[in-house]
């Protein structure tokens, strides 16, 4: 399904004690809002056997006053799977080195919303290795691939809870 992400299963990931019994996941991605004070962590697995392999995309919330969590599979939402896929073509943000580039260095505020997503790679070699991309809503109107490949998943899994 998603080659690059299958060196997941290899490395186990902290907080296991928080899951369901889905093993462990192919990639992470939070989006923590300090307004109001809310994490949702999203967390794709491969379930079920054979014929019956699919997609499930785990979404647990967790903010004042209590927490949440959804399960919901690409045979149940197949619209979903396509946005799942589409973060292979997700682009690497330009490496920021002080004094060399970019011209502007990140920013130093608090950020609103702040994106992580952690997950896997596969290099020239075959070889597979961790990646950890993070991204700041800046209310700067410079969208970058991160946050709306994150924002499309949260709101393509929002519509498909919906629709039940």
């Amino acid at each position: 399904m998603i080659d690059w992400l299958v060196a997941a299963a290899l490395a186990a990931q902290g907080g296991a004690s928080e899951r369901h019994e889905h093993g462990l996941p192919f990639f992470e991605l939070k989006i923590e809002r300090q307004l109001p004070s809310r994490r949702t962590t999203f967390e794709l697995f491969e379930v079920g056997e054979g014929e019956q392999t699919t997609l499930l995309i785990e979404r647990r919330i967790d903010e004042l006053g209590g927490s949440s969590r959804h399960d919901v599979t690409t045979r149940e939402c197949l619209y979903l799977g396509s946005v799942v896929e589409a973060v292979t073509e997700l682009g690497v943000p330009t490496l920021y080195i002080e004094g060399i580039s970019p011209p502007e260095p990140p920013a130093s505020h608090s950020p609103s919303t702040l994106y992580e997503f952690r997950g896997f790679v596969e290099h020239p070699n075959g070889e597979m290795g961790e990646i950890s991309l993070s991204s700041y809503d800046e209310d700067r109107g410079a969208e970058d691939s991160l946050r709306q490949w994150a924002n499309s998943l949260a709101h393509n899994f929002e519509e498909c809870l919906a629709e039940g």
